[in-house]
């Protein structure tokens, strides 16, 4: 198709990945009023989206050739959607319980708190938010929920998700702040029997326009699938575009008649470090290293790839020293020149005093 009817023929739509941007959706966007709740990170706060002009594709026409989706994107899309998930169900359960219900004041461990007790058909939930520092903004919260009593007993609450923030103005009606939060995700399978287990941590920072984010799962385990260590790293300038560091598991490449390796698909799968930069509206390139599968056990290679606007495959650059073509890449707002090296994507070893692993939150930018 020519670049006059790919144009005419496609409409843009905002990728939501699950994640409407409305405060209607998110109740963490909802002005409250209440600086205890405003430091808790709304689940778009905490979100990984891409918004590098996903499209609707029109009908073919009649002699067009056939639009090839870029399976390095949608490797990608699928990694964002199954952790945007898990935030975006934990982190609204989290503010649920805030709302209509009115806080209790106390002091805890010398901090003034508040908290929130919500008893669902089976599940006794609270949240307790306290000030950490008295000349800041800062403040500890920490989501917990029981059994209900039954019979007598008195089950011990378990933490979900805990952690701290530090709220800052809001911008374009949207939160900001920065800070750390962890999800204890097998406590929360075993106070609702449903879900993935592990344990997610997240640093975050959001500034005006700027929305940092490193993500770190241990033992992240959805049902049939193999558990996930890894450490993911994500920037977004609204507007603009951004860029994502990550794993993914992907078959991406085959061999041809001759057992040259080129790309395409032979249902053997690699495994890849990815790094994606985008620019809003416009497309994307992406820096990959694969390594395993039909590549060969303990041997790697990489790969340059980019894709347009309505997500079709653009380019692709197989080997060491390949480069992209700028007529069929678009510049990205960040950089996507290599792939991220193995200790780039691994997951810190040390615990933090919230459930996640202790992952860093993001420096200022």
């Amino acid at each position: 198709m020519n670049a006059r009817n790919h144009a005419i023929r496609l409409s843009v739509v905002a990728l939501a990945v699950g994640l409407a941007a409305c405060g209607e959706s998110d109740p963490g966007e909802v002005a409250t009023g209440d600086e205890y709740l405003e430091s808790v990170p709304s689940s778009s706060q905490l979100a990984l989206t891409m918004d590098d002009g996903a499209v609707e594709e029109a009908p073919e026409e009649a002699g067009d050739p056939p639009n090839i989706p870029s399976k390095v994107r949608a490797a990608t899309q699928k990694v964002l959607d199954r952790v945007n998930a898990v935030i975006s169900t934990t982190q609204d359960r989290l503010h649920d319980v805030a709302d209509g219900v009115e806080p209790e004041t106390k002091t805890i461990g010398g901090f003034e708190c508040k908290r929130w007790t919500k008893a669902g058909e089976a599940i006794e939930w609270r949240l307790t938010s306290c000030k950490m520092d008295r000349q800041t903004r800062k403040r500890g919260f920490k989501l917990e929920g029981r059994p209900l009593a039954a019979d007598g007993a008195d089950p011990s609450f378990l933490t979900v998700a805990a952690g701290h923030g530090m709220r800052l103005p809001r911008f374009d009606g949207k939160k900001r702040g920065h800070g750390r939060i962890g999800y204890n995700l097998d406590n929360l399978n075993e106070l609702t029997g449903e879900g993935p287990t592990g344990k997610v941590g997240i640093g975050f920072r959001a500034v005006g326009k700027l929305r940092r984010l490193n993500v770190a799962l241990r033992d992240f385990e959805r049902a049939g699938e193999t558990p996930i260590s890894a450490l993911y790293t994500y920037r977004h300038l609204l507007g603009e575009g951004g860029q994502v560091k990550l794993r993914a598991r992907a078959d991406l490449v085959t061999r041809d008649a001759d057992g040259s390796l080129v790309r395409g698909q032979d249902e053997v799968v690699e495994g890849a470090r990815i790094v994606v930069a985008w620019r809003r509206g416009v497309g994307a390139r992406a820096a990959l290293t694969l390594c395993g599968g039909t590549v060969g056990e303990g041997e790697c290679v990489h790969l340059k790839h980019c894709w347009a606007r309505n997500a079709d495959a653009s380019f692709d650059a197989l080997g060491d020293g390949a480069s992209y073509e700028p007529a069929a890449c678009p510049e990205p707002t960040f950089d996507a020149e290599e792939a991220p090296a193995e200790d780039e994507l691994e997951v810190p070893d040390a615990d933090g005093n919230i459930p996640g692993p202790a992952v860093d939150e993001p420096a200022a930018e």
